[in-house]
């Protein structure tokens, strides 16, 4: 379903001297004075201090914090606007595909309020606008504008109007985010449900799903669940070979027959009381206490990565997903296999849950990847949905994996498996 987006367009195909003479005055005159202030700005890899200024902006606006490895692992370009040698402001720089994905588009600009004053932010996309004009950019993206403003937005709209031209455009999206989108535009109460979703948590959404694991009661749990799934047989009979990394093996359910079929496998898991309960019970296969974001095993090393019966889905936030997903890649050997399944937003279309729906909107969590999905035995897990179109786009655009084929091949299934494979270029 089409929706409307907009953003602020800065037409680079000029002289520099047109270019700056492109801006408004007050521009202009904002970046002469952060000049004459003694403002510097370079380009940085000083993450640290700049994700302090970034914080430091989020937190004044009340606006969820990303995390470090989610920035780093987007961002293009960092570039710092310092005074006296401080970082008071920066401006980070991706490549998305929402406007146009070959225009550089500016992810997050902050900055140091205490140093408004000096106009550090007129400067930081000065430079900006050089560095990339030089490389011989047609455009800027300045990162959206907002149709119909509210609150401090209004402001921001200005302000961007000020370097460029605002750019109407559409885009297709999945049916309920593009409701959604509407809806947020339209009505004031989905807009403050929007502000609930993106505020500033100070929770561990991560650690709330880990410590569920933990508990006795999941560990003495998962220690009765043995039974294979039938596609998880068809799954192994048809790719398996060599050695496997089993992730998320919980008490050893899928290593178990995975070694009974004769593969030389690990079985990793989170929850060290998992682990300790799968050596207990299967002393003769190999188990490790481990986290699949930072794997302790070299390069190449295994023909086959599984990750079974969803655990992938319960690493928050996505920035961590990828960071899982690039370690499986990394330990995956060429022409290795990464098999995985997930939650499917579509089959929700065909088995409604208003339950869902309910803890969802009670969460502000209606737009969000992440849904509270309610485990019956132990509480309510922080879960990923994403279509099947955008787990193949999240993987090969991370890991360089090519996409197989997901079974079963349909809509409705909840949790389907996705096949992926290392190629030998990699």
């Amino acid at each position: 379903m089409k929706d409307i987006n907009a953003t602020v367009i800065v037409n680079l195909d000029k002289s520099e001297d047109e270019l700056f003479n492109s801006f408004r005055k007050q521009t202009r005159t904002g970046i002469r004075k952060a000049m004459k202030s003694g403002l510097t700005v370079e380009e940085s890899n000083n993450w640290e201090e700049a994700y302090e200024v970034y914080k430091n902006t989020r937190d004044r606006n009340n606006i969820k914090i990303r995390s470090l490895e989610y920035l780093k692992s987007k961002t293009d370009k960092l570039f710092v606007c310092k005074k006296d040698g401080k970082v008071i402001a920066i401006n980070l720089i991706w490549f998305l595909d929402l406007y146009d994905k070959n225009v550089p588009r500016t992810m997050t600009n902050s900055f140091l309020k205490e140093y408004a004053e000096y106009r550090p932010n007129e400067l930081l996309y000065w430079h900006v606008f050089k560095y990339y004009r030089n490389l011989g950019y047609k455009k800027f993206d300045l990162g959206g504008w907002a149709i119909k403003s509210r609150e401090n937005l209004d402001q921001v709209n200005k302000f961007k109007e000020s370097f460029g031209e605002v750019v109407y455009f559409e885009r297709d999206y999945p049916l309920l985010q593009a409701v959604g989108r509407k809806m947020v535009r339209n009505f004031g109460f989905f807009w403050n449900l929007n502000k609930a979703i993106k505020r500033k948590s100070d929770k561990d959404l991560f650690k709330e799903n880990v410590d569920i694991y933990k508990s006795q009661e999941a560990v003495v749990h998962y220690a009765t669940q043995m039974k294979m799934k039938e596609v998880e047989k068809d799954l192994i009979k048809k790719y398996f070979y060599g050695n496997v990394l089993d992730l998320g093996c919980g008490c050893g359910r899928t290593t178990k027959y995975i070694s009974d079929q004769g593969f030389d496998v690990i079985g990793v898991d989170i929850v060290e009381d998992m682990i300790k309960k799968a050596r207990e019970m299967f002393p003769n296969i190999k188990f490790e206490t481990g986290d699949a974001c930072s794997l302790n095993h070299e390069d190449d090393k295994f023909d086959i990565v599984f990750f079974s019966f969803n655990g992938l889905d319960y690493i928050y936030p996505e920035s961590k997903r990828i960071m899982a997903v690039k370690e499986v890649a990394r330990v995956l050997k060429k022409d290795g296999y990464f098999i995985y399944s997930s939650h499917n937003p579509l089959s929700l279309f065909f088995k409604f849950r208003p339950g869902l729906l309910w803890r969802s909107a009670k969460t502000g969590k209606i737009f969000s990847k992440y849904k509270p999905e309610k485990n019956i035995n132990f509480g309510l897990l922080h879960t990923y949905f994403a279509t099947p179109k955008n787990q193949i786009k999240l993987i090969e655009s991370n890991t360089g994996l090519k996409f197989i084929e997901q079974v079963p091949n349909s809509a409705k299934e909840l949790h389907p498996h996705y096949v992926f494979r290392k190629s030998k270029s990699l």
